[in-house]
């Protein structure tokens, strides 16, 4: 199958399972697929596909850019008084009714975390710690 024709079909059962995700609660896709003359196989099949693609189209998206296409890197020079540098190194007010499970310390960094934390945003959270400092 070529390309544009496989893109052809991937948009098409793109719209199919985004039908099936609004099928009225208590529905099995199952039920759903055999009323729309769907087979089942076929639908977790492209599932997979359009599953695959959006995953690919995310993980694209979230690469940096390449140096040549940033902007020039400028800085600026901030200046401040000695009171302000002390309250700066000190450490921020806590939040209100905020208890961390779990601390993690990278230098001058501190980061407070709860047992509730995604997956995802722990991930996302150590990556940055890495790359900052």
């Amino acid at each position: 199958m070529d390309r544009i024709t496989h893109e052809v079909r991937l948009s098409n059962w793109k719209a199919v399972i985004e039908q099936c995700q609004s099928r009225p609660k208590g529905q099995t896709i199952a039920s759903w697929c055999e009323e729309n003359g769907i087979s089942v196989k076929q639908y977790y099949y492209w599932q997979r596909r359009v599953r695959r693609k959006a995953v690919q189209e995310a993980s694209t998206a979230l690469l940096p850019s390449s140096p040549r296409e940033e902007a020039p890197v400028s800085f600026a020079e901030i200046s401040f008084s000695p009171k302000t540098q002390a309250s700066s190194c000190a450490a921020p007010d806590p939040i209100p009714d905020f208890h961390p499970d779990a601390i993690i310390r990278k230098g001058d960094l501190v980061i407070g975390l709860q047992n509730n934390i995604s997956d995802r945003l722990l991930d996302r959270i150590l990556k940055g710690v890495c790359h900052a400092v």
